[in-house]
Formats: C-alpha cells, structure tokens, sequence
C-alpha cells in the first residue's frame, strides 16, 4: 500500500497523508465523461490553491507568496501531448512514432501506385474491349478506384491487427516503464485508420485512373 511505499523512504505512520514534505509523487488522473479540459483545469487550480493556503500555517512566514500574487494553476492535456516545460520521453517517442508511420505510409503508397499502374497497362486490351462493348469510361474508372480502395481496407486491417500484436512488444522496447493497453482497437483507432486507409485507396488508385483515362480505344485493339 501507499503506507508502505512512503516507509521506505523514511515516512513514517501516516505523515505521508498530511506532511506536505512528500512532494515526488506523480499521479495520472482519469477525465470524468461530460467534464471539458477548461473546466477540469479550473477545478484542480482550485484544488492546488486551496492545498496552498492550508499549507501556509506551516510554513515559515514569507516562504509562500500571497494570495494576491499567486499565479500557480493547473493544466490538463493528454499524457502524449505534454504540454509541460520539458517534453517527457512519452511525448517524444509518441511524436517520433508518428512522423515514422506517415513516412512509411505514403512509401507504400508510392509502391503500391507504381504495381497498379504498371498492372493496368497491362489490362489496356481488356479495358479497350470493355469500351467498345459500350461501358463508360465512368463506370470502369470507378471499377478501378474500388479495386485500389479494397486493396487499402485489407492492408488496413493487416495493419490493425500488426499494430495489436507488436504493440506489446514495441512498448516493452521503447517504453518499459508504460503499461500496453491494447489501443490498437480503440474505436477512435479505428475510425482514424479507415479514414487514412480510404485516402491511401484512392490515392493509390488516381494513378492507374489516370493511365486509362487517356486509352485509344481503336489503337489497343
């Protein structure tokens, strides 16, 4: 128990509940649902300048400053974001990791583009056929623009389930220190990764399309 944590740093009995010379504890706290960040914050500025003043009668005189010029308040932000004087190593890993993912996103966006596009020179044919059987262009360009999506959405969901599985160790390498919580399945993941994957679809399929758009039906057969 907390008891026992204070008493080997020489805290004795319950001093650790009322002395206010334990000051190296660090806590996480957990937003209530409903609670913005502004009004959290107001609130534990309250609760910091309250602890103040009932710290002051034991305090030497002058040692705290006055009511009236005191600036100390609180502010709340995501243990990622960190918006503290020093960047914490969660922060900098978590930026880190980030920039990382986009670059190797639009890497596998550019590879696979060039697969799709050389893919499509080779349906040239198959495409000419198709317009001259009467399919509209509009028609085969959104066949292929779906192609490329569905391709995006199964590499998506590779992606997920990779990020799931190595999550754990990944954090065990750089972040020892931070318990995994699996949010690789968090629906804010989700919802973020099918947005990323839907784009990287069309993208991806704006090449080939492109290719196509300009067939000579009558050369290529």
């Amino acid at each position: 128990g907390a008891a026992d944590v204070f008493a080997e740093v020489g805290v004795s009995d319950d001093q650790w509940r009322t002395s206010y010379r334990v000051g190296w504890l660090q806590t996480l706290v957990r937003r209530k649902p409903g609670v913005s960040i502004e009004a959290g914050a107001a609130d534990l500025t309250n609760a910091y300048r309250l602890s103040l003043e009932t710290q002051r009668p034991t305090e030497p005189a002058g040692r705290l400053a006055a009511p009236a010029s005191l600036h100390a308040r609180a502010e709340l932000a995501p243990i990622v974001q960190d918006r503290g004087p020093r960047r914490r190593q969660e922060a900098t890993v978590a930026v880190w990791l980030v920039g990382v993912s986009i670059l190797v996103l639009l890497m596998a966006c550019a590879n696979v583009a060039n697969l799709l596009v050389a893919r499509a020179i080779r349906r040239r044919r198959e495409i000419a056929v198709r317009l001259a059987v009467g399919v509209s262009r509009g028609r085969l360009l959104t066949q292929l623009l779906s192609e490329s999506t569905l391709l995006a959405l199964v590499g998506g969901a590779i992606g997920v389930l990779v990020a799931q599985l190595g999550g754990g160790l990944l954090q065990g390498l750089l972040l020892p220190d931070v318990e995994w919580t699996g949010a690789a399945l968090d629906p804010r993941v989700i919802m973020v990764t099918a947005i990323l994957t839907v784009g990287a679809g069309v993208v991806t399929g704006l090449a080939p399309v492109r290719q196509l758009a300009r067939i000579d039906v009558i050369s290529h057969l």
